[in-house]
């Protein structure tokens, strides 16, 4: 049985769709876009086991439309994407990067062309270097910058183009031992960005667990810290609706 003739099978209400991440798949060297973290992770020797990184990957910042071509062809409603964050203000937080913005104007405009449902996230793992040098998320400070970055993106990109965009908040991974720090200023963030965040789901951390440790399995399994706050601090400023997306 082919994967369209699936797809057609589905519920009339239901929307079935592709999944990518910015770093895994734009080029890092193409369009001026700055530093992350997972750049210097990857110039780490040893790091990565074939010595790859995301500086070309699958050059998606030049063959997008391509790429685009591939998901309508399959027959599939919806693409996930993911806006970068060091591409859109590589140097600062001040500095708009013009190219960055162009991009995913062209990325959208592409997805609607072909009738394709966007759907953005707004962290995919790569955070600027400047701010994973000042600490990343386990620094307060994070609920601002990235309140900053979700403006920017949400006065761009919030047009009748994406009337139907929705947003994952962030997706992040942390170990235990600092997940507590990580997940309160998350749940502070939520009260920072929620003005902004006018449409769509927020995706909570979750804690990636080793499978062979009980303790850790248990301890999320239980209603852990970790994905308990973000939830109630959502409840409480009337967050939209959340999904939760399982690899």
């Amino acid at each position: 049985m082919s994967l369209t003739h699936i797809i057609s099978s589905l519920p009339s209400n239901m929307m079935f769709g592709v999944a990518t991440s910015s770093y895994q798949i734009e080029g890092t060297k193409f369009g001026g876009c700055g530093p992350s973290h997972w750049d210097s992770f990857a110039r780490q020797f040893g790091s990565i086991s074939d010595g790859s990184d995301g500086e070309v990957a699958c050059d998606h910042y030049h063959r997008f439309a391509e790429d685009l071509d591939l998901v309508a062809g399959g027959g599939f409603d919806a693409y996930r994407f993911s806006f970068s964050w060091p591409r859109l203000l590589p140097h600062s937080d001040d500095e708009v990067n013009a190219d960055g913005l162009g991009f995913y104007d062209r990325l959208l405009d592409g997805m609607l062309e072909r009738g394709l449902h966007p759907f953005a996230t707004l962290y995919h793992w790569d955070l600027p270097q400047r701010h994973a040098d000042a600490g990343g998320w386990q620094n307060r400070d994070i609920t601002g910058w990235f309140a900053d970055y979700t403006d920017l993106v949400m006065r761009h990109f919030g047009d009748i183009r994406i009337e139907d965009l929705w947003l994952d908040f962030f997706c992040i991974s942390t170990d235990l031992t600092d997940s507590r720090a990580v997940v309160h200023h998350s749940g502070m963030l939520w009260k920072y960005v929620r003005a902004s965040m006018t449409l769509g789901p927020y995706l909570a951390p979750i804690c990636e667990v080793e499978e062979n440790d009980p303790q850790k399995v248990h301890y999320l399994a239980d209603g852990g810290y970790v994905n308990n706050l973000p939830a109630d601090e959502m409840r409480r400023t009337q967050a939209p609706l959340c999904v939760i997306a399982v690899d």
